[in-house]
């Protein structure tokens, strides 16, 4: 067994974790690249998790391509969900109807602001009418503030249940307009999530999204593998794969090798060992080692492209 399979995952696809979906893949959060620090951060400046419903927040998360963005957004949104059913930790929000609306992938990111945001509204007032949460006549109402965006989510706002909380899971977007604009559609009971690689410019006009902002936002910050990170992953991946114990195992040396030379993401060197695994075991190679050096990896990283077996957004 390869043992960086993901349950109900394509590895390969790129595809991020899903706790909300499939609830095992909390386990296979591993405190690297400072996604383990974000989530604190979120959780704790977050605090008693009811308060959004009086609240609403922006959450902005910014890191590099393939560094766990995404997943994290999930993370922090299955925290949320949990916090605030009767599953929950059993306090004030518990009972909560907590409704997460997953638009990650529900727009190109060549189309403009507007028709990015028009879409993402039409999309969450679908949604929330199939699920019964809205009356055909507020339904028309919100029809109506399609081209009022800010006027829209306010009523929609004030329309919902006491009782529910809505997480919007947006799509990514490398525009800063985008995300000021998120931050002042925030209201009570909507809680917009978003990602961005664009970490410089989040950073240096943060203000401007302060500013229009109802609650104060939160920015979450993930990067690429520091020194041992590489070491924490493999280790975190046999210990949950007890199946995957007969396959040779990376060396510590060669993982903090690989993370030095490559420099990868977590995304890219999951991908990474997991084409490798998969060679190893398709050519039964790992039955001639007990362990996997530097010089394995790259003997096999270069004969996996060769073969056309690679792997995309390797740099």
């Amino acid at each position: 067994m390869n043992p960086y399979e993901v349950p109900h995952l394509d590895v390969g696809s790129g595809k991020p974790l899903s706790p909300l979906k499939h609830r095992g893949h909390e386990d296979y959060y591993v405190a690297v690249d400072h996604s383990d620090e974000a989530f604190e951060q979120f959780k704790s400046k977050i605090g008693d998790a009811s308060a959004l419903k009086r609240d609403g927040r922006l959450v902005v998360v910014v890191g590099r391509e393939h560094c766990g963005k995404t997943s994290l957004l999930n993370r922090c949104a299955a925290w949320v969900s949990g916090a605030l059913t009767a599953e929950g930790n059993g306090d004030e929000g518990a009972g909560t109807d907590v409704h997460v609306l997953n638009l990650v992938d529900s727009c190109e990111r060549n189309k403009s602001v507007l028709d990015r945001q028009q879409y993402v509204y039409s999309c969450v007032v679908d949604e929330l009418e199939r699920r019964g949460q809205l009356t055909a006549d507020q339904v028309g109402e919100l029809r109506e503030r399609e081209d009022k965006l800010d006027r829209g989510y306010r009523y929609l706002s004030l329309n919902l249940r006491p009782e529910a909380l809505v997480v919007v899971l947006l799509p990514p977007t490398e525009l800063l307009a985008e995300v000021v604009e998120y931050a002042r559609f925030t209201q009570r009971r909507l809680l917009f999530m978003v990602e961005t690689a664009e970490v410089d410019l989040i950073e240096r006009k943060w203000s401007e999204v302060a500013d229009v902002s109802r609650a104060e936002p939160l920015r979450l910050k993930v990067n690429l593998l520091k020194e041992g990170d590489g070491w924490a992953f493999i280790q975190s991946r046999h210990r949950l794969h007890p199946d995957g114990q007969a396959c040779p195992k990376v060396t510590e040396s060669a993982a903090q090798k690989v993370i030095e030379t490559w420099k990868p993401s977590i995304g890219q060197l999951q991908t990474l060992l997991y084409g490798i695994y998969n060679e190893m075991l398709v050519e039964q190679r790992a039955e001639a080692r007990t362990e996997v050096s530097f010089d394995d990896i790259k003997d096999l990283f270069f004969s996996m492209n060769r073969t056309g077996r690679g792997f995309e957004g390797h740099g």
